[in-house]
């Protein structure tokens, strides 16, 4: 079997070296394919220099995850790879990987996906998270095994963890690339959802072990978190649902959260107002985190409603630095 590793870059020097670092360590060959985002961190300079064997990509823009993840898609279905495996940058893996994962491949009869089991890189036995599984009542997906010890077999998911995910190249030729529009969060959600309905299997790899330093949840309350899990969330519903119920689904849920939503948007912006210019508190810096929060959940919908799926508003990318 012929893999090709996918690996997308955005100002991440130094995680981006140490994931680079222990593919050099995998047993067996493959390509490796590093997309970078237009990053401004003189990274891809290094990475010619230290990681000499890598096939580079430069972006002359942040294209996001999905689109920046598609250029590396795109070359690598140029060429003669089997399989592609996409794999976050701030990961590192186990020199096993590929012979896991080609173990695994010949027990299936209709192989489409596989997820690696991704661990926490603090927390190195213990899950990030496998994928998630849909809750119709709460019409999001439920994290499968967060936060939990070790697992030893399957376990049955509606989408596997984009940390690290391989693809079979007949998926990417039946159903086209990652879905562009999401540019962050949910573009795994929907890739395998698409994969399922043309007939391909979707399971994780027990023995497949990859480490990841991101947080198992992207809803910590980081602002850029929750602008993108809205409006991919909605877009989700929107390109999944059946046509019969579809605008009832998202009138129903932006009845019942979105006004949830503008309401402590409204509650947190007075609240931080007060504390801050009013009575000049220090450390609000948590009021602060909270009410931008809240704020980008009903900007996310806002857009979403405006069909704007671009890298979402300037202010956004100033209150991810702060």
């Amino acid at each position: 079997m012929k893999f090709c590793i996918v690996v997308l870059n955005w100002n991440g020097k130094e995680d981006t070296a140490k994931c680079l670092t222990s593919l050099r360590k995998l047993d067996g060959s493959c390509e490796i394919i590093l997309v970078d985002n237009a990053s401004t961190d003189d990274s891809v300079p290094y990475f010619r220099t230290a990681f000499p064997e890598v096939t580079i990509l430069q972006n002359d823009r942040n294209l996001g995850f999905a689109e920046g993840n598609n250029v590396g898609i795109r070359h690598a279905l140029c060429g003669d790879a089997e399989y592609i495996f996409l794999l976050n940058n701030d990961t590192v893996v186990a020199p096993d990987l590929l012979q896991q994962l080609e173990a695994m491949l010949r027990t299936q009869s209709n192989p489409g996906i596989l997820g690696a089991t991704v661990y926490r890189l603090d927390e190195t036995d213990r899950l990030d998270h496998l994928g998630g599984k849909w809750n119709p009542e709460r019409m999001e997906f439920d994290l499968i095994g967060k936060g939990e010890q070790m697992t030893s077999s399957p376990v049955e998911l509606d989408y596997v963890c984009g940390a690290g995910i391989l693809v079979k190249r007949e998926v990417f030729q039946q159903i086209g690339l990652l879905e562009s529009r999401f540019f962050l969060f949910w573009e795994e959600a929907d890739f395998c959802a698409r994969a399922r309905n043309h007939g391909f299997s979707i399971q994780n790899c027990p023995t497949a072990h990859i480490w990841h330093k991101g947080s198992a949840s992207f809803r910590g309350g980081k602002p850029h978190a929750a602008y993108f899990y809205w409006r991919g969330r909605l877009l989700w519903i929107e390109k999944h649902f059946p046509a019969t119920n579809r605008w009832r689904a998202l009138l129903q849920l932006l009845r019942k959260e979105g006004i949830r939503q503008a309401k402590l948007a409204l509650l947190k912006s007075l609240e931080y107002a007060a504390l801050h210019y009013i009575l000049r508190r220090k450390n609000t810096h948590e009021k602060r985190d909270r009410m931008l929060r809240y704020c980008a959940s009903i900007c996310g919908i806002w857009d979403y409603a405006l069909r704007r799926f671009d890298g979402g508003p300037l202010w956004l990318t100033r209150a991810r630095k702060n």
